[in-house]
């Protein structure tokens, strides 16, 4: 506030609307679905800020089989645990759906992850390999690095091109 009063101003003005939200990932029981609980009560009497908790997914192996075929788990299986977690923190979560309405919500949300997972492009690394080199155009901000192997990125560019 010294040195710039009106930074200052935009800093407090900032943190006084900042309102952080998390979700638990992996869970593997009820008991530590209310680590969000404890993890929330922390934040508030060690940082004082006010977190929201919003809900969990829950634990699911097709998450570390996804993972290794390099597509979101939600869309190579919709009807898995974690999928059907993810689709409930949207509906009830995020949109504030309840009771019936946030059943068809979610119902909804899975329909749509079905229908978007069959125009998801596959790709066989093993077929189509972008070699990961220091020729690639994401070189230089690619966290991925990893030269002269198969590029875990490059596989995504027909995503974001569409």
């Amino acid at each position: 506030r010294k040195t710039d009063p009106v930074s200052a101003e935009k800093i407090e003005q900032f943190l006084g609307n900042f309102s952080p939200h998390f979700i638990l990932n992996m869970v593997h029981s009820a008991d530590e679905i209310k680590e969000g609980d404890t993890l929330k009560t922390a934040a508030r009497e060690l940082l004082g800020i006010e977190i929201d908790y919003i809900g969990f997914v829950e634990y699911d192996d097709s998450v570390r089989n996804s993972v290794k075929a390099l597509k979101p788990f939600i869309l190579s299986d919709p009807k898995s645990r974690a999928s059907k977690s993810l689709a409930r923190l949207i509906s009830v979560g995020l949109l504030g759906r309840k009771g019936w309405s946030g059943f068809k919500e979610k119902r909804k949300v899975l329909r749509n992850i079905t229908s978007e997972a069959a125009n998801y492009p596959h790709t066989d690394l093993k077929e189509n390999s972008t070699i990961c080199s220091v020729q690639c155009f994401y070189w230089g901000d690619c966290e991925y690095q990893n030269g002269g192997y198969p590029c875990p990125i490059r596989h995504l560019d027909p995503i974001f091109r569409r």
